[in-house]
């Protein structure tokens, strides 16, 4: 991941390498939320919208900004697909 690319978006900053195996992350730190249910549950929010993508390639991680604990899945899931068209990934 050092010599990969970072974008930012709305909700997360997403670091990414171009590769054929597909494998994606998502990091909710504490700063975001201080339980672990809070950053728990961000967290299954995030990999539900990338399920949604037709996602053939690439390897990266999602890390969330302090301002997305008060995001809706809807708000997610537009983010990464907003990062992952500019990645040119789908």
């Amino acid at each position: 991941m050092k010599t990969g690319k970072i974008i930012s978006g709305s909700f997360f900053v997403f670091r990414y390498i171009n590769q054929t195996n597909p494998q994606y992350a998502i990091v909710a730190p504490k700063s975001v939320s201080k339980g672990a249910v809070g950053r728990n549950s961000l967290r299954r929010k995030g990999y539900t919208a990338i399920r949604s993508f037709p996602v053939d390639s690439g390897s990266g991680i999602f890390f969330y900004k302090k301002n997305a604990n008060t995001a809706s899945y809807q708000e997610i899931k537009e983010d990464i697909g907003l990062l992952l068209k500019k990645a040119r990934i789908i």
